[in-house]
């Protein structure tokens, strides 16, 4: 005879151990921290976050298999005791199925979190030690946006004349950083380029404690994980941290073009130069610019010096990243002519703007490595610069802006509005911000893909702002 009873207990405590896939997932993309995991509770809401998600399956990691190894042994001890227990606790077991697992990962990650935290410090103890022994000029790039594209311009035009290593994508945390430092970094390397990022005070302070940077740059302030941080103010004290530990014959390259500039400098011990695309009294700024022939120009003027440059970059905010680049590359010595030339030649950071021929033969313009609210909108003006009669903008919206992100969304709506381009989201905030009818809104990331599916051929452009699911992007770049 069936016992259906058992084999009800065996579905549910089955089904806890199945979702707790999807929740170590989560806190792979989180990081492993509360704080992240929490800011998207906060702007996703529970019901969201914890029973309409489509399932992830985390990555393979030796982190990830603990986690799940443990939340089997707990998943398989609820089994027992459910099998000592009445219907209604079994019920209200199976209504919040999510839950129960969310919890059982949590404790996992806590009970991992010791060996994690000495293998963690033991790592950056080893790359400080290698960072001690070696002779390289270390660079430090922070920034609500633009480091990794600012890193990559920087190495390729360095390595023109020296041995340049630099840390690996976007591994900007401070483990990011010690192991790009123990793999990368050789005895023969000059410099080193490291992208730091943070998400709370004191993160890039711990980075540039190991590394010892003698020249820092900052692409530019934005509100980038502002809720992370809790306030601007805070933002600002975190990305100091980097230009705090210069010594002073350092140099700090600081975009100029936001409001806390003049009190952000004070106290900085090095010199600074300041980069600006609209400042004309910024030591560094670009002016003429100009889009011809599928290139795009300007003339960038520093110490009475003007560099003609022509890139295949695409958009101008390309230019303000270069800005730094170009300073930089000056001030140790690399010659006006090669620094032209090979800007000549850099070719774009692959998801940081770069073209792709996709989904029924349209061009895609991806953005999808992260989102901002200053990425997003390069991106729209970006697609100004393309003959497609459809364009098209798709994006699953932007996290952790807190606050912020309301008046963030109004601020996309209106360069949306302005250049013409109907935008494809999941995220329900902008159809609800949406005054123009411009936004079309779809409750699954599947269902926005089918729609392009039938839309989109060799006439459209596609511009994908921010990350998708791994079978998105498989769909979108499927010509």
């Amino acid at each position: 005879m069936i016992d259906f009873p058992k084999i009800f207990i065996l579905v549910v405590s089955l089904l806890v151990f199945l979702k707790t896939f999807y929740f170590v997932y989560l806190f792979q993309i989180k990081e492993y921290r509360l704080d992240r995991l929490f800011s998207s509770l906060k702007e996703e809401g529970f019901f969201r976050l914890f029973y309409f998600r489509e399932i992830r399956l985390p990555a393979k990691s030796l982190h990830n298999y603990g986690l799940i190894f443990l939340s089997f042994i707990f998943s398989f001890c609820l089994f027992l005791f459910l099998l000592k227990t009445n219907f209604l606790i079994i019920s209200v077991i199976f209504i919040f199925i999510p839950l129960v697992a969310f919890l059982f990962v949590l404790i996992g990650v806590g009970l991992t979190s010791i060996p994690v935290i000495i293998y963690r410090q033991h790592l950056i103890d080893s790359a400080a030690q290698k960072v001690n022994q070696s002779k390289a000029i270390f660079i430090g790039i922070t920034g609500s946006f633009g480091k990794t594209s600012t890193k990559d311009f920087l190495f390729t035009l360095l390595s023109t004349r020296f041995k340049t290593a630099k840390s690996e994508a976007n591994m900007n945390t401070a483990i990011g950083v010690a192991l790009s430092v123990l793999n990368h970094l050789k005895n023969y390397h000059k410099i080193f380029i490291a992208e730091l990022g943070a998400y709370k005070i004191g993160e890039i302070k711990e980075i540039a404690e190991f590394i010892k940077p003698k020249y820092g740059i900052l692409t530019g302030i934005g509100n980038q994980h502002l809720d992370l941080f809790g306030s601007r103010k805070n933002l600002l004290i975190a990305k100091k941290e980097l230009f705090l530990s210069l010594p002073k014959d350092g140099r700090a390259y600081i975009n100029a073009d936001f409001p806390e500039y003049k009190s952000f400098i004070k106290n900085i011990r090095c010199p600074v130069v300041s980069f600006s695309s609209t400042n004309p009294k910024a030591d560094i700024f670009s002016k003429k610019l100009n889009f011809s022939r599928g290139k795009f120009s300007a003339e960038v003027v520093y110490h009475q010096q003007v560099f003609k440059i022509t890139t295949n970059l695409i958009g101008f905010h390309n230019i303000v990243n270069l800005l730094p680049v170009i300073a930089l590359a000056s001030d140790i010595g690399i010659e006006k002519k090669t620094i032209i030339d090979t800007i000549a030649k850099i070719p774009p950071t692959t998801h940081r703007l770069s073209l792709h021929r996709g989904l029924n033969k349209a061009i895609i313009l991806s953005d999808a490595y992260n989102s901002n609210v200053d990425g997003f909108i390069a991106a729209i003006q970006a697609g100004q610069f393309f003959d497609q009669p459809k364009k098209f903008i798709i994006s699953r919206g932007i996290i952790e802006l807190g606050k912020e992100k309301r008046i963030s969304y109004q601020k996309i709506l209106n360069q949306l509005r302005n250049n013409q381009i109907p935008l494809f989201t999941t995220d329900k905030l902008f159809k609800i911000e949406d005054k123009s009818n411009q936004v079309i809104y779809f409750n699954q990331e599947k269902k926005l893909i089918d729609f392009l599916k039938k839309i989109a051929d060799q006439k459209t452009l596609i511009i994908v702002e921010g990350k998708f699911s791994f079978d998105s992007m498989k769909n979108l770049f499927k010509s």
